[in-house]
């Protein structure tokens, strides 16, 4: 039996599996999956299974060699920053956003709790981001439907509301296990309802750009607690708090770079987003022509730091 191996992390010498080739995502963390599948020249290998083992850019790219090579996979997460574990698609953000679809299902999802709990709680909080983003894009969708391109759903608003809710620290088992149950359901709404729009419009589209310039060098929730911040500021001051507040909860850090990093990033995100044939969504409203950005970036680096305590992730 041949079996490949994706990881991001060390290998540990416990991990009850069997191998003949492994690859450390951290080595290519700029590259794009395809130009990382074409250097490894793979094309003609057959393995038996694949493993993704840690973080998201692992999973992702398990699924993306398991399409290229329609190989069956399993996939052990070490740290809960993302519902991609339970997605059929993945975004392959340094090849101009594009989006894979119609990924197989894995064999198997080992979520294993001694695995997990060796990661520090914040890792994990970063997880509830995407569920928490949804407060930007659902608020926009119900309040400016006129400008989406997608008809507003309140059957899908109502389940998302349902997946807020179940907000807590992952400090423990049993709340790490309602952060993957929620994480589970809130993948399910999108394949049910087959849209994204609940859970990727500007506060996505800003952390996209965000990456034109600045390396983010950390988990992919901290980024997008900041982004939903900014957006939310935007659309509503009480959701922006009501953000915060569920942030806290969660105990999500904030990633924040300077103001003028932002600024870039807001005064460029239209024609960004048109650029790359987004969904609309509050980048197109009147109310975002008219905001003025140096005040809201101002109200959201107050917010940030309150949030992150020790400003850990403050660039000068």
């Amino acid at each position: 039996m041949k079996n490949l191996l994706v990881t991001s992390e060390i290998i540990p010498s416990d991990l009850n599996i069997k191998y003949a080739d492994a690859i450390n995502i951290r080595d290519h963390i700029n590259d794009s999956y395809k130009n990382l599948y074409e250097s490894l020249g793979i094309d003609d290998q057959i393995y038996d299974f694949i493993y993704g083992f840690g973080n998201k850019e692992a999973i992702d790219f398990t699924k993306f060699i398991s399409k290229k090579l329609n190989t069956n996979f399993i996939l052990i997460p070490t740290v809960l920053e993302y519902d991609n574990i339970f997605n059929n698609k993945i975004v392959d953000i340094h090849d101009n956003y594009n989006q894979i679809k119609n990924i197989k299902e894995p064999l198997k999802i080992l979520i294993d709790d001694n695995l997990l709990k060796q990661n520090s709680y914040k890792n994990h909080s970063s997880g509830w981001a995407c569920i928490i983003a949804s407060l930007t894009a659902c608020h926009t969708w119900r309040n400016y439907p006129h400008y989406f391109n997608v008809e507003y759903d309140g059957e899908i608003d109502f389940e998302i509301n349902s997946c807020i809710s179940k907000v807590s620290c992952p400090n423990n088992e049993e709340n790490r296990r309602e952060l993957i149950n929620t994480m589970k359901v809130f993948s399910d709404i999108g394949d049910t309802f087959q849209t994204s729009i609940h859970k990727e419009s500007a506060e996505h589209y800003f952390l996209y750009n965000l990456k034109n310039y600045v390396n983010i060098d950390c988990l992919f929730g901290e980024a997008l607690a900041l982004s939903i911040l900014v957006i939310a500021q935007i659309i509503n001051p009480g959701l922006a708090k009501r953000a915060q507040y569920l942030m806290k909860k969660s105990g999500i850090e904030c990633y924040l770079p300077s103001k003028k990093i932002i600024l870039s990033t807001l005064t460029t995100l239209r024609d960004f987003v048109e650029e790359n044939n987004f969904n609309y969504s509050i980048i197109n409203t009147k109310k975002f022509y008219l905001t003025d950005l140096n005040k809201t970036i101002d109200k959201v680096y107050l917010m940030a730091l309150d949030l992150n305590h020790n400003n850990k992730y403050i660039i000068c």
